[in-house]
Order: structure tokens, then C-alpha cells, then sequence
């Protein structure tokens, strides 16, 4: 994950260093990304679970599909990957019609993508909230 999460950073890097006036948006996609991710890791393993994957029952509908579902997760990384690479080769000037047409396709997973990871980091922050209460109300009950 550690991998996955740097090597996007630095393509989004580079795009904000080529496309200056998307240099805001792209920084905000990064700690989306980094936060929702560690976020995700923290809670999941404060909470005693195997895997940062591992869902309850309580966990929406479409994060858990992603989580459970290896195609799902499959294809939404690609295709949200798929997207800054084709931007990167946009930008470069190596476009044309196939690169544009994916583009179209890889987008509205892109933006999926980052709708998931606003859902990840509102889910495992409200998770390490409970976990944090439950803890200090534990503590209160000892003295």
C-alpha cells in the first residue's frame, strides 16, 4: 500500500509542477489519499481486525463492495491510476484518440474512486472516535 500510495503521490507531483493550476486540487487528492489509507490502517488495527479490507456490517454499501468484491477493487485502482497516467501523457503531448476515450471511461471512476476515500476516512475517523470514548469512559469507570 505504501508503494501504491508514493507512486501516485509523485505522478500527481509532476502533474501539479506541469499543470500549475490544478496544483491545489491535486494536493488535496494526495492527503485525501495518504489520510483515508493510514486512516483506514490505524482504525482497522485499533479495532483488532486482521486487515485494513476487513468491513462491518455497518460499513456502506459501496466501500464494502470495494473491499470485498477483488474485481471491483481491481478495476477502480486501475482505472483511478489509469487516469493520471493518461493525464501525464496529455500533458506530454502523446494523446490521441484512444488515450482521450479512456479518459472519458477513466474519470468517473477516478472521481468514484476519491468519493470512496472521503467515505474511508468519515468511516475510520467516526470508528477511532468510538474506540477513543469507549477507552476514556473504561478509564472513568476504574476510579
Amino acid at each position: 500500500m505504501v508503494t501504491d500510495r508514493s507512486s501516485t503521490a509523485c505522478l500527481m507531483v509532476h502533474l501539479a509542477v506541469i499543470n500549475p493550476e490544478y496544483t491545489f486540487l491535486l494536493q488535496l487528492l494526495i492527503a485525501l489519499d495518504l489520510s483515508s489509507h493510514y486512516m483506514q490502517m490505524y482504525a482497522s488495527l485499533t479495532s483488532g481486525l486482521e486487515s485494513h479490507k476487513t468491513v462491518s456490517e455497518s460499513t456502506p454499501y459501496l466501500l464494502k463492495l470495494y473491499y470485498t468484491d477483488r474485481t471491483v477493487l481491481f478495476f477502480v485502482c486501475l482505472f483511478n491510476e489509469l487516469f493520471f497516467i493518461l493525464w501525464y501523457l496529455i500533458a506530454h503531448e502523446q494523446g490521441g484518440f484512444v488515450v482521450y476515450a479512456f479518459v472519458v471511461v477513466s474519470l468517473p471512476v477516478c472521481v468514484f474512486k476519491q468519493a470512496l476515500n472521503v467515505v474511508q476516512l468519515v468511516g475510520a475517523s467516526q470508528s477511532l472516535a468510538r474506540a477513543d470514548l469507549y477507552a476514556r469512559r473504561k478509564a472513568k469507570g476504574r476510579e
